[in-house]
C-alpha cells in the first residue's frame, strides 16, 4: 500500500505538486503548486482505494489540467471506472475565497475616504470584496477594492449581467456603476441600490433586472465622466435606460432627501 500511494506522490511531485500527505478517501484535497504566489492551493487531487487497488486524478485550477492515475498492478483498471460521484468537482475558487473573507474593516482607508460602511462586502487581507451575482443569486464574480482604490475582478470572474444589491427591490431599483455610489444613494434614499460594477455592465444587468421585474421603475445613477474625451458614464447610462424604459439621473447633480429619489 505505502509502495502504491509513493508512486502516486510521484506522479504529483513530477506535475509540480509541493510535498503532502496523500489521503486514499475520496476525498476532495487541495495543494500548493510550485511556480504559484505562495499561499494558494490551485492544486488538486482525489485518489481512491478499493482493497489493493488504488485509482485517482489530479490536476490544477488555474490552468484547468487535469490527469488520472492508477496503480501499475491493475490491469484495464482505472480510468474508466473513475465516476462523477467518486470525483467531485473542484470547488469555485471565487466561491472559497469569499466563504473564507472576513467582514470588512471600519477603518479600512478606502471606507473612510468614500464616507461608507461596507455594508454587503468582506475583507480578505486588505482588500474589500464585491459580491456579484446573477439574478437568481448565484455568485457569478468577486470584485476587490484596494486600500488606494485600486479596483479589479478576481480570475474566474464572471461578470456580465452580475451585481450587488443593496436592500430589498420592491418596487423601484437604483442602479450604479461602483459600489461606493451605490452605498451612498441607498444611504440617503432606503431605495434597493445595484451595484453593476462597471458602465459596460449596466445594460446587462439593467435588462437582467427588467425581465425578472416586469413593472419595476429603473433608474440608473449615471457616473458623469464629463472630464473624459468620451463620457462613457453618462452614454452607458442612457443606453441602459432606453433598453428597459429607465430614468437617467447624475448623482452629483442631485439633492438627496433622506428615504426619497
Amino acid at each position: 500500500m505505502q509502495n502504491t500511494i509513493y508512486s502516486f506522490e510521484i506522479a504529483l511531485y513530477k506535475a509540480g505538486f509541493e510535498p503532502v500527505e496523500i489521503h486514499a478517501d475520496r476525498e476532495f484535497r487541495r495543494c500548493y503548486v510550485k511556480g504559484d504566489r505562495r499561499g494558494t492551493k490551485n492544486g488538486w487531487y482525489v485518489l481512491n482505494q478499493e482493497a489493493d487497488r488504488f485509482w485517482g486524478v489530479y490536476g490544477s485550477q488555474k490552468t484547468s489540467e487535469r490527469h488520472t492515475w492508477a496503480s501499475r498492478d491493475q490491469t484495464g483498471f482505472g480510468v474508466r471506472e473513475l465516476t462523477h460521484k467518486q470525483v467531485k468537482k473542484p470547488p469555485c475558487p471565487i466561491a472559497t475565497i469569499w466563504h473564507s473573507a472576513r467582514a470588512p474593516d471600519p477603518s479600512h482607508t478606502y471606507l473612510i475616504k468614500k464616507h461608507v460602511i461596507g455594508e454587503g462586502l468582506r475583507q480578505s487581507g486588505l482588500q474589500l470584496l464585491i459580491p456579484y451575482r446573477d439574478i437568481h443569486g448565484k455568485l457569478m464574480a468577486l470584485g476587490t477594492i484596494k486600500p488606494d482604490g485600486t479596483k479589479l475582478l478576481l480570475r474566474g470572474s464572471k461578470p456580465r449581467g452580475a451585481f450587488m444589491t443593496l436592500g430589498t427591490i420592491f418596487d423601484r431599483v437604483l442602479i450604479c456603476e461602483g459600489y461606493a455610489t451605490a452605498a451612498s444613494c441607498y444611504s440617503a434614499t432606503q431605495v434597493a441600490t445595484v451595484v453593476a460594477g462597471s458602465a459596460e455592465n449596466l445594460v446587462p444587468v439593467a435588462c437582467a433586472i427588467r425581465e425578472q421585474y416586469p413593472k419595476l421603475e429603473i433608474v440608473i445613477m449615471a457616473d458623469d465622466d464629463h472630464d473624459c474625451a468620451v463620457n462613457k458614464g453618462l452614454r452607458c447610462a442612457k443606453e441602459a435606460a432606453a433598453n428597459v424604459g429607465g430614468i437617467v439621473l447624475i448623482p452629483s447633480e442631485f439633492y438627496f432627501v433622506e428615504g426619497q429619489v
